[in-house]
């Protein structure tokens, strides 16, 4: 996760980006394995993405120094 905010970082890149994140969770709903439906995966993802977004957040405000 710290990666992916370095990453956003070094290209200025919001750390949320609300398009980004429905669109890798529509294509994470594509190729979810049966019985999983696509509401469980929706809201997995969501709680994922929403943690690593927090964890991006604290980071930049605390960069290690």
């Amino acid at each position: 996760m710290l990666k992916v905010g370095d990453f956003k970082r070094r290209r200025s890149l919001p750390i949320y980006d609300p398009e980004r994140e429905r669109t890798m969770i529509e294509q994470l709903i594509q190729i979810a394995p049966k019985p999983l439906n696509p509401e469980i995966v929706r809201r997995v993802f969501e709680r994922v993405i929403d943690e690593s977004r927090r964890i991006e957040q604290h980071d930049s405000e605390f960069p290690p120094g």
